[in-house]
């Protein structure tokens, strides 16, 4: 798909991931429509992008209402023109116990992580499958294929968008629109790593953090080759794990689950109420 003269919708615009996807898109030269929860900080990401010469449209909205999240795409289209891109972005990240987990929390993340990126996807590929052009990028997570302590909620949501892209992608087959899931592994300075580290987590050399600039690369490779799927993981041979999972889930939780990556999620109590 040719990305120059296309305009994007990004969710979750607002946040770290959210920038570096709006950069990378507008560098390719899109337009963008962001859109966040109102506030400073969506201005704050719009004033940066504007300044950097991105065209780009704001829209405040709280995806968990559903007044808000009901008919969003064709408001922005009203404001923008017809939708090429949407990228669902938005997500609340939270660790926990799962038992530990309210009734309010579970459904923060069910609402934003799952059912708010089903609605958008909805409400814009009838309109892109009519004028014979459109991407639908979803931000999942490498939790959706390996999931690890304390992250039930939020691995069970991203799974889900994993599974929801490879069925889009079977029954549009034939259809000019491509659907994209983008896999990331904790990535440094954004999503799930700000809260870990405020609550004193401290990552170590088995726990590679990707640098954020590589999502909006990974973002843009996946529209312009119609990818089904982007894992992304620094300095880690992570198709070779998942491979091992598959076959040997066994011994890959004793190897790396059981003595690697669970010791940072010890605290993330601490880090709870970001969401």
């Amino acid at each position: 798909m040719e990305l120059r003269g296309a305009t994007a919708l990004i969710t979750g615009a607002a946040g770290g991931l959210g920038g570096h996807i709006a950069n990378a898109l507008s560098r390719e030269g899109c337009s963008l429509v962001i859109t966040d929860l109102p506030g400073d900080a969506l201005e704050a990401r719009a004033s940066e992008l504007s300044s950097s010469g991105a065209r780009v449209i704001v829209f405040g909205a709280d995806l968990r209402d559903p007044d808000q999240l009901g008919g969003l795409v064709a408001r922005a289209e009203e404001a923008s023109g017809p939708i090429d891109v949407l990228v669902n972005n938005a997500g609340v990240e939270l660790a926990a116990p799962f038992v530990d987990y309210t009734d309010e929390e579970i459904d923060a993340v069910m609402d934003v992580n799952l059912l708010a990126p089903m609605s958008l996807i909805r409400q814009a590929v009838p309109g892109m499958v009519g004028r014979g052009r459109g991407h639908v990028v979803t931000m999942a997570s490498l939790a959706g294929k390996f999931s690890a302590a304390y992250m039930a909620t939020y691995g069970l949501t991203k799974a889900a968008l994993i599974a929801l892209t490879q069925s889009l992608r079977a029954e549009y087959v034939d259809a000019p629109v491509g659907f994209s899931a983008i896999c990331p592994g904790f990535v440094r300075g954004a999503g799930m790593v700000e809260p870990l580290v405020e609550a004193g987590t401290e990552f170590t050399s088995t726990v590679p953090l990707t640098p954020p600039e590589l999502i909006g690369a990974a973002v843009v490779k996946a529209i312009r080759k119609d990818l089904p799927d982007v894992t992304i993981v620094h300095r880690r041979p992570i198709r070779a794990v998942l491979a091992m999972y598959a076959i040997a889930p066994h011994l890959t939780e004793r190897l790396l689950i059981r003595g690697g990556t669970p010791h940072i999620f010890r605290a993330t109590t601490r880090a709870r109420g970001r969401i």
